[in-house]
């Protein structure tokens, strides 16, 4: 997950209200309900009062939020260049037992590591939104315990591919979009 410590300040908050409310919305027009001049209820559900079945865009069974979640157990990494040259670097590992760490590694133009952090917290996923709870930072090998208050602890991200060697996905709040290839356990960042 990107590095909080390098991503601008957003209010997490405020947005996923919107973003959540702005989906809540657009899932529910095209619902059919008494008096919409535009609803197609068939004559069963207007009979019983019933609501027509809900038709979604994609499997959000328990079996494919468990086949997502097993998928996404292991160690992950990613590294891109970033704006006047250098590069940032994520090793996001994903435990069974819901915790996680994220570290994350910066290097100059010419190679030279200027910051190394790491994020530690729980993990989740329902359907294809997979979320993050952060709980602590390492910096340097200083544990620090972040304020459960601070809505940047809080992110959520949708799930755009995720297989055995790939996970793609998409913050909520800012629509940056992340790949991230899967690497064996004890991983390190490439000298």
């Amino acid at each position: 997950m990107p590095d909080r410590k390098f991503r601008p300040n957003f209010p997490i908050a405020e947005s996923l209200v919107v973003v959540v409310f702005g989906l809540l919305i657009a899932g529910c027009a095209n619902l059919p309900f008494p008096g919409n001049a535009t609803s197609s209820t068939s004559s069963t559900s207007a009979a019983t009062d019933e609501p027509p079945p809900v038709q979604l865009g994609m499997d959000l069974s328990p079996e494919q939020t468990e086949r997502y979640r097993t998928a996404l157990i292991g160690t992950w990494f990613r590294s891109q260049p970033i704006v006047g040259g250098g590069t940032d670097s994520e090793i996001s590992v994903f435990r069974e037992d819901g915790s996680y760490v994220f570290s994350f590694q910066r290097k100059n133009a010419v190679g030279q590591v200027t910051d190394e952090v790491s994020e530690l917290g729980s993990w989740g996923i329902s359907g294809d939104i997979h979320f993050t709870i952060t709980l602590a930072m390492d910096d340097h090998g200083r544990r620090i315990a972040v304020n459960p208050a601070d809505a940047d602890n809080y992110l959520a991200y949708r799930v755009l591919e995720l297989n055995d060697a790939v996970f793609a996905y998409q913050t909520v709040v800012t629509g940056n979009v992340f790949r991230l290839n899967r690497v064996e356990n004890g991983f390190r960042f490439p000298e």
